[in-house]
Formats: structure tokens, C-alpha cells, sequence
């Protein structure tokens, strides 16, 4: 015969051990502050949750990615309206110094402007660089 007693003690010390583990892992996921802490716990939720993080990194890259390019465009953008610059003085020498105005000296100061104008152009565009690489030299293509 079963003693009734045996099997409520047996009962009861399998739900303390069932509340027990339950209480293991709640303390669990409250200390690291995640609900998934185990494959075991839930496998379709660790699965799904490592494609989130494997996700969560690409996007972080493509970010990091696009800011990258961003200094990239800015920085030629800068040396490109350097450059701008200098073509607009340039010009404004050319016209200044075909006007017939000028004396031959006149005229030989402002040529002697527009080469140093092309000197700078010259310096600008073989030594702007972005992560070690030349942009404006023609060697990034």
C-alpha cells in the first residue's frame, strides 16, 4: 500500500524544486537585465535573437561606413572650393590684365600672381589627402 504521506511530501518537494528553478532563472534574467539568457530557455527566441545582434553589428558598420564617407566628401568638397577660389582669382587677374589699361609692368606683377595662383592649385591638388590617399591628384580612380 502507498502512504499517502510519502506522496504529498513527494508532490510538494518536486513543486518546491519546479518553483525553485523557476525562481533561479527570473533572478536570473533581473541580474543581467535580459529576458533570454540561455538557448534553453527559448530556442526560437535565442535564435531570433541572434540574428537581431548579428543585425544590430552590420547596421552599427554601415554607419560607421557612412560617416566615413561623409569626411571623405567634406574633405575633398573643402579642397575643391579652395581650389574654386583660386580659379576666381585667377580669372579676375586675366581680365584685369587684358583690359588695356596696364603698362607692361602692371601686367607682368598680375602674371607673376597667377602663377603663384597656379602653384597653390598645383600644391593643393598633390597633397589634399584623406586616410593617406591622394584625392584630387587623379590617382584615385
Amino acid at each position: 500500500m502507498v502512504d499517502p504521506i510519502s506522496g504529498t511530501f513527494s508532490q510538494l518537494l518536486n513543486t518546491i524544486n519546479r518553483n525553485r528553478s523557476g525562481l533561479q532563472d527570473s533572478l536570473e534574467r533581473i541580474a543581467s537585465g535580459r529576458k533570454l539568457n540561455r538557448a534553453g530557455t527559448n530556442p526560437a527566441a535565442s535564435a531570433l535573437s541572434a540574428q537581431l545582434r548579428s543585425d544590430i553589428s552590420a547596421l552599427t558598420q554601415s554607419v560607421k561606413n557612412v560617416e566615413s564617407g561623409t569626411n571623405f566628401v567634406r574633405t575633398a568638397d573643402g579642397g575643391l572650393a579652395g581650389i574654386a577660389d583660386l580659379v576666381n582669382r585667377g580669372r579676375e587677374l586675366a581680365i584685369q590684365s587684358s583690359n588695356g589699361t596696364l603698362n607692361d609692368s602692371q601686367r607682368q606683377t598680375l602674371n607673376h600672381e597667377f602663377g603663384q595662383i597656379q602653384s597653390e592649385i598645383d600644391r593643393l591638388t598633390g597633397s589634399l589627402q584623406f586616410n593617406g590617399r591622394n584625392l584630387l591628384d587623379g590617382s584615385l580612380g
